[in-house]
């Protein structure tokens, strides 16, 4: 029987945290930005992860690596069998540790706003990840001294086994037409951030607006609309 846990926040290095977490998640269907970096591993469930304007399968086994200034989102089919382990941490004080200890492989692996991280790790491999976000969230319950140190040891543990995986990424999600489609609404409104119109989305994509709407919210949970607000909002913020 699996583990269940809600997140939970601590100060300094760890930010949020949970362990084989289930259910209704407030950020799921939301694009959204956040200080520093997060690891997602997907433990099961059917669905895409949305990051920036790239769309990926939810693969059980999967650890992505995200920038938590890119806009991003799960959107599971069925929220009841959506099941991951997340830790979102500080940016600058992880990347200082890997620099004191001249672990510059693994700063490689971070990801800029422009480009993700993305992992498909072998069953082994991702028992081990698996083990070591329980361990975390055991350091992080205790909140006992020096336990911030060895949550940040196990998130290099992580980085680690990631490193040994890096010609294990999953493939761009191919779930039939409409991820195809909502990837060319996403590029689309990514030019077009000051004078998007839905009427010219769907005179160049030579699709019916509705076809189009329908589509797009299939794939990610989100209306055009709602991403296109969101992704002003971030370059707004950006600038």
């Amino acid at each position: 029987m699996k583990r269940v846990s809600h997140p939970t926040v601590r100060s300094s290095i760890v930010q949020e945290i949970a362990y084989n977490f289930v259910g209704i998640d407030p950020q799921l269907n939301q694009m959204h930005t956040h200080d520093g970096y997060e690891i997602l591993q997907i433990i099961e469930g059917d669905g895409n992860v949305v990051i920036n304007d790239r769309i990926f399968q939810m693969v059980p086994g999967t650890v992505f690596l995200i920038n938590g200034e890119s806009f991003h989102c799960t959107h599971p089919k069925d929220e009841s069998a959506y099941v991951r382990n997340t830790i979102q941490f500080s940016a600058h004080q992880m990347l200082a540790m890997l620099q004191l200890f001249d672990m510059e492989e693994l700063i490689d692996l971070y990801p800029s706003r422009k480009a993700e991280g993305y992992f498909l790790l072998m069953e082994e491999r991702s028992s081990q990840v698996d083990g070591i976000f329980f361990e975390m969230q055991q350091f992080n319950q205790q909140d006992a001294y020096g336990s911030n140190l060895l949550i940040a040891n196990k998130i290099i543990q992580i980085l680690l086994l990631l490193n040994e995986n890096v010609s294990h990424k999953t493939h761009e999600s191919k779930l039939g037409t409409a991820p195809s489609i909502s990837l060319d609404i996403m590029q689309y409104i990514t030019g077009h951030l000051a004078d998007f119109s839905l009427e010219n989305l769907a005179e160049e994509l030579h699709m019916s607006k509705y076809y189009l709407c329908h589509s797009f919210k299939k794939a990610t949970g989100l209306t055009i609309h709602t991403y296109l607000m969101e992704r002003r909002l971030v370059h707004a913020k950006a600038l």
